[in-house]
């Protein structure tokens, strides 16, 4: 969604101020204050579950983001949600398009599941492309480990009792921070591209034919930020010919 506000929204005004075109900026919300709440530079959802180090940690790490995002109703983070009542392991997000609730049940063991060295290395080998392909990521991210996340027996590393007693396991990159890794490369390779859009939207929930829910057609149009583009469509400069085509034409 970031990348798509940004796209149409933000550069198209952008480039109206650059050419000095009379304009009444569109005021559009992007997920930027979520973005960093999950895995942004900082303390974040992500940091604080790769900051976990023991398997039976769920309780701890649930205190902790609501300790550092609960906050008092002046201090906490606009998109967190803090679950008061019903269970003490679930949290919530205000993402874009709506809240969601999280359960953290067996997080902080899954974000430690390890492959050994020797296992990645051969399925990087693989036959298969898709599964080359895959290992290949996981292996650039061993390579290159984020800087947020101290590994065990460096300092704020946790206390898992001195880094590495000989086992041959990836401790220092978690699935958190392959995610992260994999997510902004891939987010590299779209800053290089001309992105086109397209937007599928449901006409209900049913699956129905001849079937149009307006309100659902117009919450999923919100969500995904299409008032804002239409707005700026309509009211903006939709059609570019560069002068050299322009001249030839006319």
């Amino acid at each position: 969604h970031l990348h798509f506000t940004r796209h149409l929204l933000g550069l198209e005004q952008e480039l109206y101020r650059e050419e000095e075109i009379e304009w009444n900026p569109i005021a559009y919300a992007d997920n930027m204050p979520c973005l960093a709440l999950v895995g942004g530079p900082g303390t974040s959802i992500l940091g604080l579950l790769d900051d976990a180090r023991h398997r039976d940690e769920d309780a701890k790490y649930i205190r902790q983001l609501s300790h550092y995002f609960g906050g008092t109703p002046t201090s906490k983070h606009p998109c967190f949600v803090q679950v008061k009542f019903g269970s003490d392991r679930v949290f919530g997000i205000k993402h874009y398009a709506g809240e969601v609730r999280y359960t953290v049940e067996s997080f902080v063991e899954k974000n430690m599941e390890t492959l050994t060295h020797e296992l990645r290395d051969l399925c990087a080998d693989s036959s298969v492309g898709l599964v080359r392909e895959v290992f290949g990521l996981v292996g650039s991210a061993v390579a290159a480990p984020s800087s947020e996340t101290p590994t065990a027996g460096e300092p704020g590393g946790g206390t898992g009792g001195g880094g590495g007693r000989g086992r041959n396991t990836i401790r220092g990159v978690s699935v958190a921070s392959q995610f992260r890794s994999s997510l902004q490369s891939l987010l590299a390779q779209l800053e290089e591209t001309q992105p086109h859009y397209v937007r599928c939207i449901k006409p209900n929930l049913l699956k129905q034919p001849d079937a149009f829910d307006a309100y659902e057609v117009l919450r999923q149009m919100r969500y995904a930020g299409m008032m804002e583009t239409v707005r700026i469509r309509s009211e903006g400069y939709a059609l570019r010919e560069d002068l050299q085509s322009f001249y030839s034409r006319f």
